[in-house]
């Protein structure tokens, strides 16, 4: 069976391993992490996904390849069953390993300990939730960058002041305050995980890159200006996740987020959000730096299939945007089956878009190797805004 993997969890992942060196930026990391996977394409080591865009594939032959060659060249264990698990994780072995990744959902149990002193990278899949971490099990891990939890039930997290990279995707999360102590973090998951209340100290968190809040559908609390405090955020991520947005200028104290405190994000490259109440949006709200941005305005959108919301639409004004050349835009060839229709759609408001020639669009582009984006500069009107 092919191995696939998700864009965003590879930059995640490459990003709190510094592996590109003289990069600081995300926006620079993800360009050349572009660039790789389009040139480990081209020798056909990966594959594009058929049905999702946004991850790739890997032939299980070449996977086994690069198994191999990971784990003899690099010190990588990877084991996929508890069958074989103490065997694997000898103790030499384990003091040589640098990257560790355990998933298959079929562990029983975590070693109570395991000595790694060079480990960096350690990825644990468990599956349905009923792996249990032991108190002791990361002693002997100083030097871990990246960890990531993936559906697994967490009462505590440990202190790990190397960390840079910390994914609990689809975790079960109670008392994780303790993030508030991991001052180099620069990228923080929590993508669907149970949590109703994000822990204040995150706001501590001020090197932070990436913040990954998707489909948290219980968050209903983010405490006043956590949000805010965290100034050096570049990419944030809260679709089909938080919408309780507090009205801006309440006289009472304010017991959740709003959204003025974006303001103080002015390195967002990145925004995912929902605002189910049009008239908390900020006049002045503005990211110089945006980049790609998914923002859904009102309560009919539907996070699951984020063109099926287009269906609902019933007004729609655009306004004062010097670059915008396509209300939609589609990556690769455009096909009959990209047909967006707008049956409701009553009131259309285009203002001062100078540049804008089409409205559904196919824009070819690719990247060079000094992570450079360059347009073909195709845009072709293709379907029409309304529904006869």
């Amino acid at each position: 069976m092919d191995f696939s993997i998700n864009y965003l969890d590879l930059l995640k992942y490459c990003y709190g391993l510094g592996s590109f060196h003289g990069i600081n930026t995300l926006e620079a990391a993800r360009n050349r992490l572009y660039t790789l996977v389009r040139n480990l394409k081209d020798c056909c080591l990966l594959l594009d996904c058929p049905h999702n865009s946004e991850d790739c594939h890997m032939h299980d032959v070449v996977c086994d390849v690069a198994t191999l060659i990971a784990s003899k060249d690099h010190n990588m264990i990877i084991v996929r069953d508890d069958d074989g698990l103490k065997e694997r994780l000898d103790v030499d072995v384990l003091k040589r390993c640098k990257e560790l990744s355990m998933h298959g959902g079929d562990f029983h149990e975590l070693p109570d300990e395991m000595e790694c002193p060079e480990l960096r990278f350690l990825y644990v899949d468990g599956g349905d939730h009923s792996l249990q971490i032991p108190d002791t099990f990361f002693q002997g891990m100083e030097r871990l960058e990246v960890l990531d939890f993936t559906q697994m039930q967490l009462s505590s997290l440990p202190l790990l002041r190397n960390l840079l990279t910390l994914c609990l995707d689809g975790c079960v999360l109670d008392d994780i305050a303790v993030i508030g102590k991991l001052k180099n973090s620069v990228v923080l998951s929590l993508l669907g995980s149970q949590i109703s209340k994000l822990p204040k100290e995150i706001g501590f968190l001020s090197h932070l890159r990436l913040l990954d809040l998707s489909n948290c559908s219980k968050l209903e609390v983010i405490p006043p200006n956590v949000l805010s405090s965290l100034v050096a955020l570049e990419e944030l991520y809260m679709g089909n996740s938080f919408v309780r947005w507090e009205a801006e200028g309440l006289n009472n104290e304010r017991n959740n987020a709003n959204l003025p405190e974006l303001r103080h994000l002015s390195h967002l490259t990145t925004l995912e959000i929902h605002i189910p109440d049009a008239s908390n949006l900020p006049k002045d709200l503005l990211f110089e730096k945006l980049e790609r941005y998914v923002i859904f305005v009102g309560d009919v959108w539907d996070w699951s299939d984020k063109t099926k919301g287009l269906l609902q639409l019933k007004e729609l004004e655009i306004r004062e945007c010097s670059i915008m050349g396509a209300i939609v835009v589609k990556e690769g060839e455009i096909e009959d089956t990209d047909m967006i229709l707008f049956p409701k759609l009553r009131c259309l408001a285009l203002r001062d878009l100078p540049k804008l020639i089409s409205f559904l669009s196919a824009q070819n582009s690719f990247i060079t190797a000094f992570g450079e984006i360059i347009s073909d500069g195709k845009l072709d009107f293709y379907v029409p805004i309304l529904h006869e």
